[in-house]
């Protein structure tokens, strides 16, 4: 839904830019093809988004998502007991290590891959993605 909102600010943004002040009468009578400038107002900014993934039947569930910079993944206990622990089970890199007892959340603001998993059943994998 994230990359809809986004794609449809893009589009906007777009038809403004290709068809702004194109053929509009001037008051000299004259027709201008030069749009007006677009300000930053033009384009309302899109608020972070939360995504939630449920840790259940041995599975994070999804298991991979691709969020915006700035989006908040908020990890959920759906049965048992898990972590949300950065890394692989080979390779932790120690960015977060939590119990998922109570709600996990972490907000995202670089780019790049962020695997994860779950301490206490490493098959348990998953992956945050911010293009």
């Amino acid at each position: 839904m994230h990359e809809v909102k986004r794609a449809s600010a893009v589009v906007a943004y777009l038809l403004t830019a290709c068809t702004a002040g194109v053929g509009v009468p001037t008051s000299e009578g004259t027709t201008t093809s030069q749009p007006p400038a677009l300000t930053t107002s033009t384009l309302a900014p899109i608020p972070p988004t939360t995504v939630t993934i449920t840790a259940t039947n041995f599975a994070f569930s999804p298991a991979t998502v691709t969020i915006g910079a700035g989006d908040t993944v908020h990890w959920v206990l759906g049965e048992g007991s898990h972590t949300t622990t950065s890394g692989t089970p080979a390779a932790p890199d120690g960015q977060w290590d939590q119990i998922i007892a109570s709600p996990v959340t972490i907000t995202f603001n670089q780019a790049g891959q962020f695997p994860f998993f779950c301490r206490f059943h490493p098959s348990m994998q998953g992956m945050v993605v911010v293009p």
